[in-house]
């Protein structure tokens, strides 16, 4: 991808690109379980996510995304040797949308807004979505949640409901994540150019093409947007002698020959 390309919609992932799930969930289980062991929280959070696939792969019917995060929650901390009760897990999960973003979201995004519009897609409920779109202090032109098409990723259907609300084909998005398995396989099978923003200085997967790799959303401001054209350099002026006259131009004249 070159920077003169114009791709009018930044589809983005919210959880682990653009909010800090981590700290969320190291927050909440801190304040609302008592887990304070950094080590401990570590294995939960680890866990936790390997814990969701299973659920997700086993559940015959849609459940929200708070119900998810909670009983993963609580079955990822009994396999590390630690209680969370239900209660705490409930409330951890209900905080989703309060996580905090990562630092230098809000301002990259005001500077990629200027030419890109932004548009969310999540498995986040539609109302947790809902509060981290406002928090981005850029204008939001649309979001998919996972509740809204009653599938979770990395199944196709949000991208898909996004780019057909917003009347878009596959070369008008970018499709930005953190998360290889979760978004990025599924942008290459649908023909979408993405960007990964890998957040874990990890490799990307070998057999994911991907067209753009950066560390934050501010490297990937520099890489998307156009830099500036800088003003040529002025020259020092030059003040212009006086042309010799009469003798004075034969003799230099002559001297030049000579």
């Amino acid at each position: 991808m070159t920077t003169t390309e114009v791709h009018p919609v930044l589809v983005c992932e919210v959880l682990g690109t653009l909010v800090d799930w981590d700290a969320g969930l190291a927050a909440g289980l801190e304040h609302e379980a008592g887990v304070e062991h950094p080590a401990q929280v570590r294995k939960i959070i680890a866990r936790r996510w390997r814990a969701e696939w299973d659920l997700l792969d086993e559940v015959a019917e849609f459940r929200s995304y708070r119900e998810v995060l909670a009983e993963t929650l609580v079955s990822a901390a009994a396999s590390s040797g630690t209680v969370v009760s239900r209660a705490a897990a409930g409330r951890i999960a209900a905080s989703a949308g309060d996580w905090p973003l990562f630092v230098e979201v809000p301002a990259a995004l005001k500077r990629l807004s200027r030419r890109f519009r932004i548009a969310l897609t999540s498995n986040l409920d539609r109302d947790d979505l809902q509060k981290v779109a406002v928090r981005l202090g850029v204008a939001v032109a649309h979001i998919v949640s996972a509740d809204d098409v009653q599938i979770y990723k990395p199944a196709p259907e949000l991208v898909l409901a996004l780019l057909h609300e917003m009347e878009l084909d596959e070369t008008e998005a970018i499709v930005v994540s953190g998360l290889a398995d979760l978004d990025l396989y599924t942008a290459e099978d649908l023909g979408i150019s993405a960007a990964f923003v890998n957040r874990a200085s990890e490799d990307a997967p070998a057999d994911l093409a991907v067209s753009v790799v950066v560390p934050d959303f501010a490297a990937l401001a520099e890489r998307l947007l156009p830099r500036p054209r800088r003003p040529a350099p002025c020259r020092p002026h030059r003040e212009q002698q006086p042309r010799a006259s009469g003798a004075r131009r034969g003799v230099a004249g002559k001297r030049r020959r000579g």
